[in-house]
């Protein structure tokens, strides 16, 4: 059940980025990139293709996110049309690893991050 909380926890903390509005675009971001150290302490034993996949998108999300946001200069809106690829993979991923019988639950917040993803 560990590594379905931390999936739907790394759902919520997407939503968050694409919700945040400027003023806490970069809090957002800090909140995902504790949530990905969380998951590379606890996921360490967890060695399957998914989950190293799963580390590697999150990964590239926060760092892309950071680079994007200490781009002098950039709108919001250009950071998460930088990083729009970036949530769309990772939700992706997350969808293939949640177990059969939390999927209902995860997937109202997968269904939401993609409508958000769609508009930004």
């Amino acid at each position: 059940m560990e590594m379905e909380k931390i999936l739907m926890d790394l759902v919520n903390a997407s939503i968050a980025v694409f919700k945040s509005g400027e003023g806490k675009l970069k809090s957002a971001v800090t909140d995902l990139e504790k949530l990905y150290e969380e998951l590379k302490l606890k996921g360490a034993s967890e060695t399957s293709e998914d989950a190293q996949k799963l580390r590697d998108l999150l990964n590239k999300t926060v760092a892309d996110s950071k680079s994007a946001i200490n781009q002098a200069n950039a709108s919001y809106e250009e950071v998460l049309t930088k990083v729009k690829d970036n949530y769309t993979n990772l939700s992706a991923q997350i969808e293939t690893m949640v177990p059969a019988q939390v999927k209902e639950t995860v997937q109202k917040g997968i269904d939401e991050l993609n409508k958000l993803i769609k508009k930004g």
